[in-house]
């Protein structure tokens, strides 16, 4: 549908960090405008979910642990054949 996930808050359902996350998502109505201001060097992370009715919860604390070193989602693809989705993380090199 176009939507980015952009952050995540721990402990938004409970006080386990992983299981009860929230993630935050975005979606950016203006066509022509590109919001990512990546460098040229960048240091990339993939992290691959599994889909369907249960919740991937390793994929997602990978996605914590992403988030928390200051990574931010470039793209996200899916594939209905294979049931995942790949996340696919950068920040700019040296940080």
């Amino acid at each position: 549908e176009g939507f980015e996930i952009t952050t995540f808050r721990r402990d938004y359902f409970g006080k386990d960090p992983v299981k009860d996350a929230r993630f935050i998502m975005e979606k950016n109505f203006n066509k022509n405008s590109d919001k990512k201001d990546f460098h040229e060097k960048e240091v990339i992370e993939t992290v691959v979910l599994k889909t369907g009715e249960k919740a991937d919860f390793t994929g997602r604390e990978k996605m914590a642990k992403c988030f928390e070193e200051g990574y931010r989602v470039k793209k996200y693809l899916t594939d209905k054949h294979s049931c995942t989705a790949r996340v696919v993380f950068s920040k700019p090199e040296g940080h």
